[in-house]
């Protein structure tokens, strides 16, 4: 009995945990992120702070190592690293990711709030506010913040434009809190009343916060816009061998396109050579693109006079002088750049990781203009998709917005959908409509609500075209990003504690 009593509760939590990216793309079962939620807490209600933390960090571990399983692919098939050090390097991530919600339930536990205040906005606030320091702290890593499991709910249509994805994760524990509540404690029409309380502020909150929206309109253009999916195994992507034949694949696409679309765009690192390297291409394309009328956009590394060398993409004008670039802001830690080489420098020396040593560009940078129309886009390169706090000013500069990526990293996984589900959140925040352009998938349209018109088949070569109409027009996000939210959830949490430390003082 002692032995069931001892390795049930954290067999229990793992169990939990494995659950959660079930909430999140591709299987979009939302509702088990705070029932999931909720069982672990319920799991930890007669526990000590210290039991509480360890069964927290052990749903945590298992949630990111099931849910961010897909890194090893990248690590150990295209980087080339022995098995087991790619298998290391997953369980070292969720084992850091794992700590914020080791800290929820020791929190949760810690702080003995009377039960409506516990569950209803301590918990909430808490595990809100954690997920903003997982999305800033050591450059940020916010996948899988469980706002994010909401995308394809309709709370999302009101959420995501009014408090974005990320604040929308108080949502989610809010839930698991609420299910605690009902379970645990409602007894009479007596504790039903913070339940409803609760329920009604934030729904007035949302309608207030929601007020500051300006009405979303359409802009006069229409456009036509092809993406080019290549489809290029990664193992020849960075292949010197086979860079004339990619090449190749991607001209032979864009020339069943090119003479119906007005914008053409080709995926994150289309051409694996540096923009200056391959100016006969440039000027083919360029020559090309004049005698269509179409425009095009192309994933390609430069760099610049200084010898920096960034991750971006270009518009091609009519000379090399009118060329427009887009650099990356928010690089990805190990794939782009190494967070603090003295330390981590000796794993690169077991992982074969190509175009690693970027710089990351400027946090604003102007967007691409076009002769042929004047509807703007600006753009975002993979991983940054994720940070929406960073691109709010794109939506105030662009009709419609653009985002590439080489989710070839990760082979057939749940990345590409888990990524494909933030670029969705983004259109749901900003209101408005995106095309992705992605090497071998999920390539798709999404339009202003956040969902997806129409997308490509995994894995094949292929081009996927749609007519786009730009928006006009900011939502409260877009006005007031994070900030806000922040400063309230902050000033409620110390207050609380401080309630908490003066009960104490005056408990007898």
């Amino acid at each position: 009995m002692q032995l069931t009593q001892r390795f049930l509760p954290p067999i229990i939590a793992l169990l939990l945990g494995a659950l959660m990216p079930l909430a999140f793309a591709p299987f979009h079962a939302w509702y088990v992120a705070p029932i999931a939620l909720a069982s672990v807490i319920y799991l930890v209600q007669f526990r000590s702070a210290k039991a509480s933390g360890w069964l927290g960090f052990l749903f945590g571990l298992s949630m990111f190592t099931v849910g961010l399983w897909w890194v090893r692919i990248s690590v150990h098939q295209f980087g080339g690293a022995p098995l087991p050090l790619a298998i290391a390097m997953v369980l070292l991530l969720a084992a850091y990711l794992a700590l914020y919600y080791g800290a929820l339930l020791y929190g949760v536990r810690k702080f003995n709030f009377p039960p409506a205040l516990r569950y209803l906005v301590w918990l909430p606030t808490l595990g809100t506010l954690l997920e903003v320091l997982r999305a800033h702290l050591f450059t940020g890593f916010p996948w899988l913040a469980l706002g994010y499991s909401l995308t394809d709910t309709p709370f999302a249509l009101w959420l995501f434009p009014t408090f974005g994805a990320l604040l929308s994760s108080f949502v989610i524990y809010f839930m698991a809190g609420l299910l605690l509540y009902i379970v645990v404690h409602v007894r009479s029409f007596k504790n039903i009343a913070p339940m409803a309380i609760g329920i009604v502020a934030i729904a007035l909150i949302t309608a207030v916060f929601s007020r500051m929206s300006d009405p979303i309109e359409d802009q006069p253009e229409t456009l036509n816009i092809a993406l080019v999916q290549g489809n290029i195994t990664q193992d020849q992507k960075f292949d010197e061998a086979h860079f004339y034949q990619s090449i190749q694949t991607y001209v032979d696409l864009t020339s069943t396109v090119i003479e119906q679309a007005n914008l053409v765009i080709w995926p994150e690192t289309a051409v694996v050579a540096y923009y200056d390297q391959v100016s006969d291409l440039m000027n083919n394309l360029r020559h090309w693109s004049d005698l269509t009328d179409t425009e095009i956009l192309i994933g390609i590394p430069r760099e610049n006079a200084a010898l920096e060398q960034f991750n971006a993409f270009v518009h091609l004008g009519q000379t090399a002088k009118a060329d427009q670039f887009y650099d990356k802001h928010r690089l990805l830690p190990f794939g782009e750049y190494i967070p603090a080489p003295a330390i981590f420098g000796t794993i690169y020396d077991w992982i074969n990781m190509p175009l690693v040593g970027f710089t990351k560009g400027q946090a604003q940078q102007a967007p691409f203009t076009f002769p042929q129309f004047s509807t703007q886009t600006t753009g975002s390169i993979c991983f940054e998709a994720v940070f929406g706090e960073s691109l709010r000013y794109q939506a105030e500069q662009s009709g419609f917005l653009v985002n590439i990526s080489n989710d070839a990293w990760f082979g057939d996984s749940l990345a590409p959908w888990q990524h494909l589900q933030i670029v969705q959140a983004r259109a749901l925040e900003f209101a408005r409509p995106i095309a992705r352009a992605t090497n071998t998938g999920v390539t798709a349209f999404v339009d202003h609500h956040g969902n997806i018109i129409a997308k490509a088949p995994l894995f094949t070569a292929t081009t996927l075209t749609h007519e786009i109409t730009g928006k006009q027009g900011l939502t409260a996000y877009v006005k007031l990003g994070d900030t806000l939210g922040i400063s309230l959830m902050g000033a409620l949490l110390i207050l609380l504690v401080l309630y908490r430390i003066l009960k104490r003082r005056n408990d007898p």
